[in-house]
């Protein structure tokens, strides 16, 4: 039954992430972001945060084309943002941050 809801959760995302961006994508590239999303993010598909994530980074992929988590000016800003965060108050980020 455990499968059966990720399966479900996957799939939901996937598509709460097409219409975000705007435009269908094929499964390869969905496996893809999802791999790149839990090595650089330390994203869960059945994270109660995994629709922000995924809602931010369609959102990042519409407005900067040549966006990669693998960027120096992505570690960067991850960097900058994560200080940022424990300096003032907990932001809804954290939820989904490993180091």
């Amino acid at each position: 039954m455990e499968n059966n809801n990720y399966l479900r959760k996957y799939s939901q995302l996937r598509s709460f992430y097409e219409q975000t961006l705007g435009k269908k994508i094929s499964d390869i590239t969905w496996y893809r972001l999802v791999a790149s999303m839990k090595r650089h993010l330390g994203f869960a598909v059945e994270n109660p945060s995994s629709e922000a994530i995924v809602k931010s980074v369609a959102q990042f992929k519409s407005r900067y084309k040549r966006f990669s988590f693998t960027s120096e000016d992505f570690q960067e800003c991850w960097e900058v943002l994560i200080s940022i965060e424990t300096a003032i108050k907990p932001l809804p980020v954290t939820r989904f941050y490993t180091t």
